[in-house]
């Protein structure tokens, strides 16, 4: 789990961040941005900062945000121009003060959360995915609706290989050639999300200048939203109104902007829960769920594990014994194929040989 720092001299605030982060994690309270930077600590962290003690440049934050490090100010008296300057500079998220301990205690969860997904996500970056043997009607279907314009929403457990069968589904598209654009929707900021997705025009607002948003980019391509479930429900509204018309506007404009756009949507969450609990939108559910496709977790498809263990042995450049994979193959691999190529890279580190023997499990459990 990601170390997270706080920058203030208020006493009253660090007693706040950690009372609010109690149950989940210990801060550490620094002064400066020297005291993070001279640590070797490796992997990503989350820096909490107060804004009214704020003794941060522009140059500290893009510093910190190159060495992995997630920066959330907290202040007062948010200003949109203010808090498209702090992102710009590498801050990662943006929450107003005073809150309450538990909103703190999610936004910095929401941040824990994504600093994890991507870290998995560098894990499987290449790794090419077959579709289920036994599944070749779905992979038919797979091909038809890929030649059409209808939305898709692809469902599944993290580590099914979600973003790689929406690129498949580009490459098989009449869309092949022009733009991809992927947003992972859990890693905006709720103040800039309407920003990021329509753009705005010079002076929407104090200091804004013109920016080209997620839609302009998709023009006449594809626009794949991975976590649909985490969009701000705003923000839904908004979208289904593009979805249906084809139109949206930018902001600070009243020229309404035509879009060819084919949507691909994602998620792991139960939408049809999050719809009954309020978090997200019947209608937009409707809108985007023309075509669904589920991807089973890997312990619903034993027999493509054997695939994968060759493949991951292969890249490892050790072989596996037949002891060793039968129990992978006995596994439920709660974490799908990232915890399998992830399990075989560990155990590798304790053979010896150009084989991964049952024995090198004694070391290190998975289990």
């Amino acid at each position: 789990m990601a170390k997270v720092y706080v920058l203030s001299g208020n006493k009253d605030f660090t007693d706040f961040c950690e009372a609010s982060l109690r149950c989940s994690c210990k801060i550490s309270v620094i002064l400066s941005t020297a005291e993070i930077e001279t640590q070797e600590l490796g992997g990503s962290h989350i820096l909490i900062v107060e804004n009214e003690y704020m003794e941060m440049t522009a140059e500290d934050s893009m510093r910190l945000h190159n060495k992995g490090i997630y920066i959330l100010v907290v202040m007062e008296n948010q200003k949109l121009e203010l808090i498209v300057s702090l992102i710009k500079n590498g801050v990662h998220d943006v929450i107003e003060y005073p809150c309450s301990t538990i909103k703190l205690y999610k936004r910095v969860e929401k941040i824990q959360r994504y600093i994890e997904k991507k870290e998995r996500k560098k894990i499987f970056e290449g790794l090419e995915l077959n579709l289920l043997e036994k599944n070749k009607n779905i992979e038919e279907l797979f091909h038809r609706f890929s030649k059409t314009d209808l939305p898709i929403l692809l469902l599944g457990e993290t580590g099914t290989g979600k973003s790689y069968y929406a690129k498949k589904i580009v490459a098989l598209s009449p869309r092949k050639n022009e733009c991809f654009i992927e947003v992972n929707c859990s890693s905006i900021p709720e103040q800039l999300a309407e920003l990021e997705f329509f753009g705005s025009e010079k002076g929407a607002f104090t200091g804004a200048e013109k920016t080209i948003g997620f839609l302009e980019k998709a023009d006449k391509g594809t626009l794949f939203l991975d976590e649909v479930g985490e969009l701000p429900k705003v923000i839904q509204a908004k979208l289904l109104k593009v979805l249906d018309e084809g139109i949206y506007y930018k902001l600070g404009s009243a020229i309404p902007r035509k879009v060819n756009i084919r949507y691909l949507f994602a998620t792991n969450r139960d939408l049809q829960s999050s719809i009954i609990e309020g978090n997200f939108r019947k209608d937009f559910f409707n809108r985007i769920n023309a075509v669904q496709f589920y991807l089973p977790p890997l312990k619903d498809q034993r027999q493509s594990i054997n695939h994968y263990i060759n493949l991951f042995s292969n890249e490892i450049g050790k072989s596996v014994d037949d002891e060793l994979r039968l129990v992978l193959n006995e596994y439920e691999w709660p974490g799908n194929i990232r915890e399998l190529k992830n399990v075989l890279k560990k155990i590798s580190q304790f053979s010896e040989g150009h084989e991964i023997r049952l024995k090198d499990l004694r070391d290190f459990s998975f289990c």
